[in-house]
């Protein structure tokens, strides 16, 4: 009926409390998400990083149509990875924050669709020199799909700003003078803070990007602490 919500079925969680599964029925159809939380090892020449990844499926009856997924490397390669795929779309991209406490910038280098993406990130002011918008890449038939899973991935949103919380008077006092690693989780939500501005206004691609940045945010919060007091960095 118009004006009906999309209707949660069932969701799953992992014991870090982190969304892995939601099936939703809005308007006849069967929607699904499946997200899966990783940290995998970086082999470097200096020293090794590590990798936290969320990798979110969207299905629309049976049928995925888009994979979407985010990480973030720490230590000594500070970058955020977005990687996304749809029937008419491939975008992938990173944005380095190696070269943050000289540069103050975040770079980024990646292409869509084979057309080439070079630029910069600004995390003082959240402004980008491209347009990394999801919303304006993906095509129609699949930001229609994504529409159901809105409301779902705002509830999560909310959880993924309140874990990020405690930390943004850190993340506020250092964004001018700091590389990213050195500030423990507030470096992995920093991330999530700085992309919410820098992917453009509010939209059903930033809500999808946002949510799987916030994941692989939560992964890297869970590990950085003790990856960094490894590495000798905390």
């Amino acid at each position: 009926m118009p004006g009906t919500r999309p209707r949660i079925l069932r969701e799953e969680r992992d014991n870090q409390g982190r969304l892995t599964m939601a099936e939703i029925h809005d308007k006849g159809h069967h929607y699904r998400l499946d997200v899966t939380h990783v940290n995998e090892t970086i082999p470097s020449l200096r020293t090794d990083s590590a990798l936290f990844k969320a990798t979110c499926s969207f299905k629309a009856d049976g049928r995925e149509f888009l994979n979407l997924a985010a990480g973030i490397a720490l230590p000594g390669q500070e970058r955020v990875q977005v990687r996304a795929r749809s029937e008419r779309l491939v975008m992938s991209y990173d944005v380095d924050f190696s070269s943050y406490d000289e540069l103050h910038l975040g770079i980024v280098d990646g292409a869509v669709n084979n057309v080439a993406l070079h630029g910069f990130i600004d995390p003082r002011t959240r402004r980008t020199s491209l347009n990394l918008s999801l919303s304006y890449w993906l095509e129609r038939p699949a930001r229609n799909k994504l529409t159901p899973f809105v409301p779902l991935m705002n509830r999560e949103l909310a959880r993924y700003d309140a874990m990020r919380d405690p930390f943004l008077e850190t993340i506020e006092e250092t964004i001018g003078s700091s590389i990213w690693a050195s500030l423990g989780r507030a470096g992995c939500w920093g991330f999530f803070t700085m992309l919410g501005g820098a992917l453009g206004p509010p939209s059903i691609g930033l809500s999808a990007t946002l949510f799987a940045v916030g994941a692989s945010a939560s992964v890297c919060s869970e590990f950085v602490e003790p990856l960094l007091k490894h590495f000798g960095k905390s």
